[in-house]
């Protein structure tokens, strides 16, 4: 019996871009099937969805058609059971609770809140400067180097690529919320 899918998998093969909408519309209840297996909960649907569909690409990409042990559609459900699978395995990782703890600092304050202070109110102000000192004053040379990069008084020096400069932005935007919700 042959696999309805093959024809669509051999013109993406060939280039053809529309067979690519052609199986990800066939192959997208397997998608969200996997992801209610697998990820539900831990993964946000849409990055998912968007990895499957890189999956897809490669699967297009790998498959043989000419020795065709298995259909296409149970290669492409291992392959996204795989992808699950290191997607689990990198969330439970070191660097993966790293992330998972971050803020986000544009989303980390609350709509109702007003943060602003008053141009014109200088205890405010001096309240402000107080809690960016105290956040920014350390002994760690590096800590205070990507702090005066963060608020605008520094040189990058190549900062950016650092994990450890994702490390104290982390601990950085956390210390300057709690200063502003104290103060």
């Amino acid at each position: 019996m042959r696999e309805k899918m093959l024809a669509a998998v051999l013109a993406g093969q060939n280039g053809h871009d529309c067979a690519f909408t052609v199986l990800h519309v066939k192959t997208r209840g397997l998608v969200f099937k996997v992801y209610d297996e697998q990820l539900a909960g831990q993964f946000r649907p849409d990055d998912w969805e968007s990895e499957a569909l890189l999956t897809l690409a490669d699967c297009v990409r790998c498959y043989s058609v000419k020795d065709t042990r298995a259909k296409f559609s149970t290669y492409y459900t291992q392959a996204l059971f795989n992808k699950a699978r290191d997607i689990k395995r990198g969330l439970v990782s070191q660097k993966g609770r790293f992330y998972s703890e971050m803020l986000d600092f544009d989303n980390s304050f609350d709509k109702d809140s007003n943060f602003q202070t008053d141009s014109y109110n200088p205890e405010k102000i001096y309240q402000l400067k107080e809690a960016l000192l105290s956040v920014s004053s350390t002994d760690r040379r590096h800590y205070r180097d990507v702090v005066a990069f963060l608020i605008g008084r520094g040189e990058d020096k190549g900062l950016r690529k650092n994990r450890s400069t994702a490390q104290v932005l982390y601990r950085f935007k956390k210390n300057v919320l709690k200063a502003l919700k104290e103060g």
